[in-house]
């Protein structure tokens, strides 16, 4: 059986509640800790506090890491069909990366 990781993510999308100004889950904190999990052999699902896509802040080509996470087409869907909290089954994971 393959051991997983869960990287729990922001749903949120506006900076404070009137400013308008867009922010997300910072890609550097998904991708470099998703290398490394990877890496060592465990399968790594998402979830967000609403489910679904996730806004992303700090998309940044230059970052050798986000780079080929950001060309992996299945890579990204994946993160943008996270799971909602109520549709996760904690036991599935052998941690929870927040």
């Amino acid at each position: 059986m393959t051991r997983r990781i869960l990287i729990a993510v922001t749903s949120h999308d506006k900076k404070g509640a009137t400013t308008g100004e867009p922010t997300g889950a910072y890609l550097p904190e998904i991708t470099h800790p998703l290398e490394v999990f990877t890496k060592a052999g465990f399968a790594v699902d998402f979830v967000s506090v609403k489910g679904g896509r996730v806004p992303l802040d700090g998309v940044d080509r230059k970052d050798p890491v986000n780079a080929p996470f950001l060309d992996d087409v299945s890579a990204v869907d994946r993160l943008h069909a996270s799971a909602a909290p109520g549709d996760v089954d904690a036991g599935k994971y052998a941690a929870i990366f927040f």
